[in-house]
């Protein structure tokens, strides 16, 4: 499992940018977490609407077997209404050596592009390509999920080459990740910590044991 981020400071169109996408590669399948972190947005520009990544055993194409996110509509008034949980409606395309999601130029696209969250209880900086904008509407809002079956795909298959996708016109938009330590490695970080700690504080208790045997010893 690994996260990638949009780097600080990013814009598309314009306007500033950033998400998160979490890979969890494992036998012929990559499942894909991937979240708009921009809140109170100002355009659907800032709106992600594809990621394209690569995959180190090879594979450049594959079946999207499933996809889920929260229905969300914004309204001309910058309120918002939460629907159910969907199909995401995004196509998995090949996209030169790498593997391409996308909602552009599917049959639901330009809406369903990944919302970020509102600033409190409304969007209330939102313009009119997202606020009551009809062909935009609905969005995707919270966290959207996407299984792929990708022959040859192993748990040891790394994700690189990473790209976020915003807006709505294609090929445009477009911003490159960072990458962060993979999560496994904080894990094993944190256990270790724990076990030194552990082996202390068993030390520490072990201790008063040894004194009081030493210490009746003195006294026989």
């Amino acid at each position: 499992m690994i996260s990638y981020f949009v780097p600080a400071n990013s814009s598309a169109g314009g306007q500033p940018v950033t998400a998160e996408a979490t890979f969890t590669t494992g036998a012929d399948t990559i499942t894909i977490e991937l979240e708009n972190l921009e809140s109170n947005p100002i355009s659907v520009v800032q709106n992600v609407s594809g990621l394209i990544f690569t995959v180190s055993t090879g594979q450049i194409s594959g079946t999207l077997t499933s996809s889920s996110a929260l229905e969300r509509i914004v309204h001309g008034d910058k309120s918002f209404t939460d629907g159910l949980m969907v199909a995401t409606g995004w196509s998995l395309a090949t996209h030169d050596s790498s593997l391409s999601l996308n909602v552009l130029g599917t049959a639901i696209g330009p809406a369903h592009t990944l919302l970020g969250p509102p600033g409190g209880t409304t969007y209330a900086h939102a313009n009119g390509s997202i606020a009551g904008n009809r062909p935009h509407n609905p969005f995707l809002a919270g966290m959207a999920t996407f299984v792929i079956h990708a022959a040859g795909v192993t748990p040891g298959s790394s994700i690189s080459a990473v790209t976020f996708v915003f807006g709505t016109t294609p090929g445009a938009n477009t911003t490159g990740a960072n990458v962060p330590e993979p999560e496994s490695w904080v894990l094993a970080a944190t256990a270790f910590v724990g076990l030194l700690s552990w082996r202390r504080r068993s030390s520490t208790q072990k201790r008063p044991r040894w004194t009081n045997r030493l210490e009746n010893c003195q006294d026989g």
